[in-house]
């Protein structure tokens, strides 16, 4: 996961990333009109066993289910409808062909590690408002493809990294230390607000 994209610029809000967010890249073609992602989450199998007697609970990592979720495409535009056809196209099963899950692309999807799917159905179009049948909208139910790993992924945890930064073998961890931490964080968001040498630097 790299770094994410705001939909839009935060100096000036030009929206140089807002079509990246209000559009998908499905195989390497950009859906037509406007997009809209919901439910779509990063599932972790984790197995709780409570032992008779214990008093804490063991969480052993023994799934990565996949992500689904659904994807609506609106459409208004005379261009918006003729491109929906390829669209659909690439998303329909084709039981002759090997390989077809389709690599696509959103900011979000990135985000949580999800960029290959099948779609599970597609919707007909149907109109956003009924005062106004320009706008159409189609539904696809995304559900994600995932390759088998190699080796056995089950794992048992067994602690937590701390917070504080630790302190050289033998040494006593400095009190001080988140408050500096605090204080270097003021530090750069002070130096991004004001500028380097400008306004209040603490």
């Amino acid at each position: 996961m790299g770094a994410l994209l705001p939909p839009f610029d935060p100096v000036g809000g030009s929206g140089t990333n807002a079509l990246a967010w209000q559009t998908i890249k499905a195989n390497g073609v950009v859906t037509p009109g406007l997009c809209w992602l919901r439910g779509f989450k990063r599932p972790f199998g984790w197995d709780k066993k409570t032992g008779k007697g214990s008093p804490v609970t063991t969480i052993t990592f023994q799934t990565a289910p996949p992500c689904e979720g659904e994807v609506e495409f609106v459409l208004w535009l005379p261009e918006h409808y003729a491109a929906f056809p390829t669209i659909q196209a690439i998303f329909t099963y084709d039981k002759t062909l090997p390989t077809q899950a389709v690599d696509v692309y959103h900011p979000s999807l990135a985000n949580i590690d999800a960029k290959s799917f099948v779609c599970e159905w597609q919707s007909a179009l149907e109109p956003v408002n009924r005062r106004d049948p320009t706008y159409q909208r189609a539904i696809f139910k995304l559900y994600e493809y995932q390759q088998a790993p190699a080796k056995n992924i089950t794992t048992t945890t067994n602690g937590s990294k701390p917070n504080s930064t630790t302190a050289p073998p033998g040494q006593k961890p400095d009190p001080n230390q988140d408050l500096q931490n605090q204080l270097q964080v003021e530090r750069f968001r002070n130096q991004n607000v004001f500028g380097t040498g400008v306004g209040p630097v603490l």
